[in-house]
């Protein structure tokens, strides 16, 4: 299944201007590797953090009134469309595995991290983790080259281990982003900001890094004696940032009328209460109203 997939999205991959490669899984990585890495990042993330948001206020975020379930889907669908994001991650994975290491490091790895608690370690984990994976992938390609003539067969076995270097591409791209946001805000007169915003940074990268624990351990970019320290410091931003939620609040939050929902209004069960309208004869034709 797999072989006819990719056998036709080669097929499709020719666009005007940009030569395919010998074996690819999507145009969109020929077109701009880290747009199409950004696309794919970006619904998959928006649609977790979504479910998270649904669970989290029960029921009520489970209501058309409050907007969260029709986001979900939005991104959800978005996920095969406008490019599959999972095809995405398949070509990205295999582009990046034929990068060189990067010069100056040996096998592309740092020496040394920062603390956990500092926002640039997640997006430096994630550089060495990205090496790693690209070198393993290198190799197990090159193993299987020597006595597999077709490309597609190649490539088969490889593709899960193509489409985690791809995730891991997109998600460092964007805690890069994350970190670059911090020097933006310093120098737009919000200094004061700066430190609950680089704690917030720091505990997007700790939360991140538990999620992609089992790959980090996996390529021994994590050993299991780090593993305590991530809770340990979850715990700790928490409590740093705990009294700065309302400042937090006041510079992510939209006025009501962008939110255009119940849940962003002060008053809850007011702003609900107005938004449900009845209509019974619409259900009991025999009803009066």
């Amino acid at each position: 299944m797999r072989r006819i997939v990719i056998a036709g999205l080669v097929a499709a991959g020719l666009m005007v201007g940009h030569a395919a490669p010998a074996t690819a899984f999507a145009p969109w990585t020929g077109v701009s590797r880290p747009l199409s890495a950004y696309k794919a990042h970006a619904v998959r993330t928006a649609a977790r953090i979504i479910a998270v948001c649904q669970r989290h206020c029960g029921y009520s975020g489970h209501l058309d009134a409050n907007r969260l379930a029709g986001y979900f889907g939005f991104h959800h669908a978005f996920d095969p469309a406008g490019g599959d994001s999972q095809l995405i991650f398949y070509d990205l994975g295999r582009s990046l595995c034929a990068d060189p290491d990067p010069p100056g490091e040996p096998g592309g790895l740092p020496a040394a991290l920062p603390d956990v608690l500092d926002p640039n370690w997640w997006p430096q984990l994630l550089r060495t983790h990205e090496q790693r994976l690209a070198g393993n992938l290198r190799r197990a390609y090159e193993a299987r080259a020597a006595d597999t003539p077709d490309d597609f067969a190649r490539w088969n076995p490889l593709l899960d281990a193509a489409g985690e270097l791809g995730e891991v591409y997109g998600a460092r791209l964007a805690a890069e982003d994350v970190t670059g946001v911090l020097e933006v805000r310093a120098c737009a007169g919000e200094p004061g900001l700066r430190p609950v915003l680089e704690a917030l940074a720091a505990l997007g990268g700790l939360t991140a890094a538990r999620h992609w624990s089992g790959s980090l351990l996996a390529a021994r970019s994590l050993q299991p004696h780090d593993l305590p320290a991530l809770a340990e410091g979850v715990d700790r931003l928490c409590d740093r940032l705990l009294p700065h939620l309302p400042q937090l609040e006041e510079a992510f939050g939209y006025p009501q009328d962008v939110v255009g929902s119940p849940l962003g209004a002060a008053d809850y069960t007011g702003a609900l209460d107005a938004s449900l309208t009845w209509n019974r004869a619409a259900t009991h034709p025999g009803a009066t109203t």
